[in-house]
């Protein structure tokens, strides 16, 4: 049977709980703002069919703006939304001039996600959107930034945002006749506090 996207996003609710004196781990960036990046960025103005096309938010992604972006993945400042089917032409695009990138490497910051505006793939800083805004640790759940996701989840690539805002999340990734599996993400070892009015993902001490 599957499971629409609200029951998905009431179940992950209600097996998470919230954290309050643990050590601040990363979250994926301070409250910045990149905000919303414009769909289609680079060389197109004018519309029409590019990487940046879409018709629903499933087929969008995040990738740099830049060539390099940083160590390979993008950040507030430097995104855009691409369809993940056309990733290559904006890549090509980005690169059009080549330069010696550093060799590095760097996690994906989870707040950053895409999501098709119109009939353009956009690139969305969730928490410059206010969702992960809160006063109180009991404001925050854990989450995550893919639709359906049933995966296993770190302090990496989970996210945490105020409990009220899983309809706006589900709004920018998913779609609302989007069939869920019966399944729920894993979120072992982690909790989701508020720390300076901004929901974060902390790890919790281990046997806790």
């Amino acid at each position: 049977m599957r499971v629409p996207t609200t029951v998905l996003m009431a179940m992950a609710l209600a097996m998470t709980g919230c954290g309050s004196s643990h050590d601040r781990v990363d979250s994926g960036g301070g409250t910045d703002a990149g905000g919303r990046s414009d769909a289609g960025g680079g060389t197109d103005a004018g519309g029409g069919d590019g990487w940046w096309t879409c018709t629903t938010n499933l087929q969008c992604m995040v990738a740099p703006e830049s060539c390099c972006g940083a160590c390979g993945v993008a950040t507030p400042s430097d995104m855009v939304g691409v369809n993940r089917e056309r990733l290559t032409e904006q890549r090509s695009e980005a690169c059009a001039d080549p330069i010696a990138c550093p060799e590095c490497a760097a996690p994906e910051d989870p707040y950053l996600v895409g999501t098709c505006d119109g009939s353009r793939c956009g690139a969305v800083d969730i928490r410059a959107e206010g969702l992960t805004a809160c006063s109180a640790p009991a404001d925050c759940v854990l989450a995550t930034s893919r639709c359906c996701d049933c995966g296993v989840h770190t302090v990496r690539t989970a996210i945490a945002i105020n409990s009220s805002s899983f309809g706006r999340l589900s709004e920018l990734t998913c779609e609302p006749s989007t069939p869920c599996p019966p399944c729920v993400p894993s979120f072992d070892g982690l909790a989701a506090t508020c720390m300076a009015g901004m929901c974060t993902v902390v790890e919790t001490p281990t046997g806790g």
